[in-house]
């Protein structure tokens, strides 16, 4: 369904009222651009042209969340189950509070 054809629906059965963001450890990555990487020399990541350190091996595989406000993250893993917690390695996010 198109976007304004959904916000016309959910006036039109009165669901318009802001809910609180959910409390899990995922909500920060889920509306994130997701893309994989190789970790570089030094355990480092290369984005925006500049380097970012990671505890990984160079070789190994990352994701590269890039979020909305223009911060991003690095993260070991997608999520495989909602139990499993995302492993930051890098983020340049403020602390949010949670």
């Amino acid at each position: 369904m198109e976007p304004q054809r959904a916000w016309d629906a959910a006036l039109a059965r009165g669901n318009t009222k802001l809910r609180p963001v959910p409390r899990d450890a995922w909500w920060p990555y889920v509306w994130s651009v997701w893309r994989g990487v190789r970790v570089g020399k030094q355990g480092r990541v290369f984005h925006q042209g500049l380097f970012f350190p990671t505890p990984l091996p160079e070789g190994g595989k990352a994701i590269l969340c890039e979020h909305g406000e223009g911060h991003f993250s690095v993260i070991q893993e997608l999520p495989k189950t909602p139990a499993i917690l995302p492993v930051v390695l890098f983020t340049n996010r403020p602390n949010q509070g949670g």
